[in-house]
């Protein structure tokens, strides 16, 4: 499986005289990515069937389609959806997580997102079936969780079948002559039944004839799998990004910037804003460029970030409603009261006032620790008196365990 390309990470705090003689203490925190294709990956998952047209190899793949989510093996463009194998009938389990390891089959309303699909194709591991076909009918029996196979009234439908395997014919069911649907009409319990076809393909998970391939062998040796797949026409993302960042201002505000390097029938970017990575509301709305060839730059602002983690995304939408998101971007801000001192400047003694004071340093301007030049006497557990009668004049800085404060001393 692809891995997400390129991360960066910065971490920077913000201390200067002006900012820590304010009441705030912020720590930045920004994670920036780049390439923002969707991946496949767990964390930037395909927002289309079509992409997984891309792939070439085999792997398990994430996919969000339009809110549907759900992982599943890819092998080389062909997105698994039921998987049966063994000697053992019985229904397949519904799962939203499918491998070709496993009995199952993905749960029905995974099976109605997928409406771009084109092409079905069902095959066994032993490479004797690999059919296909591209039947609008049996396309749509497929999204709405309906077998593809139920008898004589189902051969035409089915003649459309073509493939490579030895036993390629045998997925038409030809001489199905009858009608029953009493093991069941939903993926599921019966995928293939071509009710009376003594020579045709049977694949019912439920029982009865569980796995057969053709009449003359009967069952399939359980080592042999079956699995059913789709695929839909490739598909890439209307807009590439090729950067997207944040960044925490000394105002406490978050600016956002990103730059689109192709942008194609793009309508607009909704910037999307979330504590914790999973529920998302809309921040605001950017008009996009619609097309372009060369790099258009874009911002926006939160002017009231959450104290802790703010995640950032750029959902963008098409002029035909098609959406896709971006990677996150993850902005810290913490806001924590700091300790004041007075008088500022001081002749001599200064007192600090604050909560959790804790043990605390002096250093000079160059950096040097001269604490043990300045006699601390403490007043309260908020307020510790500071001799500054042995130093010399200039500017010195009184550290504890998350302040930084800044003292003149004349």
């Amino acid at each position: 499986m692809k891995t997400p390309v390129k991360s960066k990470l910065l971490i920077n705090l913000m201390i200067g005289p002006k900012q820590i003689s304010s009441s705030f203490l912020l720590l930045f925190l920004c994670i920036s990515y780049f390439s923002y294709s969707q991946t496949g990956s767990s964390s930037f998952p395909f927002t289309t069937l079509g992409q997984a047209r891309n792939v070439t190899g085999s792997g398990i793949y994430y996919f969000n389609l339009s809110g549907t989510t759900f992982s599943t093996y890819v092998n080389n463009g062909w997105v698994l959806i039921a998987s049966d194998y063994g000697s053992t009938p019985g229904v397949l389990p519904k799962t939203a997580t499918l491998s070709n390891s496993q009995r199952g089959i993905l749960k029905p309303g995974i099976l109605a997102a997928l409406t771009s699909t084109n092409l079905i194709k069902v095959s066994t591991s032993d490479g004797n079936v690999n059919d296909s076909t591209n039947s609008i009918a049996l396309i749509s029996r497929m999204v709405h969780d309906s077998s593809l196979n139920l008898g004589k009234n189902d051969i035409a439908l089915n003649s459309g079948w073509v493939g490579s395997g030895i036993y390629a014919s045998s997925v038409k069911g030809a001489g199905a002559t009858g009608t029953s649907v009493s093991l069941g009409a939903h993926l599921d319990s019966c995928i293939f039944w071509p009710d009376g076809d003594g020579s045709g393909f049977h694949w019912i998970s439920s029982g009865g004839y569980h796995r057969e391939k053709w009449s003359t062998t009967g069952e399939a040796p359980s080592t042999v799998a079956f699995a059913l797949w789709v695929q839909a026409p490739s598909s890439t993302l209307p807009i590439t990004i090729a950067s997207f960042d944040g960044n925490l201002l000394s105002n406490n505000t978050i600016q956002l910037n990103w730059t689109t390097s192709t942008e194609l029938n793009s309508h607009y970017f909704i910037v999307q804003k979330s504590s914790d990575g999973n529920q998302w509301s809309d921040l605001t709305q950017i008009n996009a460029q619609g097309n372009s060839n060369s790099l258009v730059n874009y911002g926006a602002m939160d002017y009231n970030p959450s104290n802790g983690n703010n995640y950032y995304r750029l959902e963008e939408v098409d002029l035909d409603g098609a959406i896709t998101y971006s990677k996150i971007v993850v902005v810290a801000y913490a806001s924590e009261t700091a300790p004041s001192i007075f008088p500022n400047p001081t002749h001599g003694i200064a007192y600090l006032k604050g909560n959790h004071l804790g043990n605390i340093r002096v250093f000079s301007l160059t950096g040097q620790d001269i604490t043990s030049m300045v006699k601390q006497q403490k007043q309260s557990d908020n307020l510790i008196q500071l001799d500054f009668a042995s130093v010399a004049k200039g500017i010195y800085f009184i550290k504890g365990a998350n302040y930084l404060v800044k003292e003149v001393v004349e």
